[in-house]
């Protein structure tokens, strides 16, 4: 990981690993990385403390940190390790009033504007892998599949989460 302050570079060599640049801003260090895929994944940042695992996998590891945000809670940052790289996603299967729904899902990033809602496979010491939805520096968008409407903060039939996990058998997911 370069930490001189360059920017990623959409023409990087690529590796196995990837290509990663990163920077502290006081307390808090920003990274970003192009995975072997050649998609630039924003995997947002870490405050505090060090990560130090190993990284077993060719994709990069997913820190789940999101600010206090309109679209979602904050959440005070959790590392995932990739089985997978992540793929676009355009609807989840998840429980909404104690019911399974179909749900559109789109990421939002920091302008409050709908961008791609990713999912792969990580690691999970439950089930052994399931599947991470993230996006966006604001989290995840979902709204019932049977909505109508853009994506607006301000409309209460949609709502906010962090992250999904999903089941690893990939039921629960379309990809786009």
């Amino acid at each position: 990981m370069f930490l001189d302050g360059r920017e990623l570079a959409p023409d990087a060599n690529p590796t196995w690993m990837g290509y990663s640049t990163g920077k502290w801003r006081g307390d808090t260090f920003d990274s970003r990385s192009m995975i072997y895929r050649f998609e630039a994944v924003d995997h947002g940042h870490y405050t505090g403390g060090h990560y130090t695992g190993q990284v077993a996998s060719p994709v990069p590891a997913v820190l789940i940190q999101i600010d206090e945000n309109p679209n979602c809670a904050a959440w005070d940052g959790q590392v995932f390790q990739p089985r997978t790289p992540p793929r676009a996603v355009s609807h989840v299967r998840c429980d909404r009033g104690g019911a399974a729904l179909w749900c559109e899902v789109t990421a939002m990033d920091g302008n409050g504007q709908p961008c791609p809602a990713l999912a792969g496979v990580v690691d999970d010491s439950g089930d052994g892998a399931c599947y991470l939805v993230f996006g966006g520096e604001w989290g995840l968008r979902l709204k019932a599949e049977s909505a109508a409407g853009e994506w607006d903060l301000r409309n209460p039939a949609q709502w906010g989460l962090p992250f999904l996990l999903l089941p690893g058998n990939g039921t629960d997911l379309r990809f786009r």
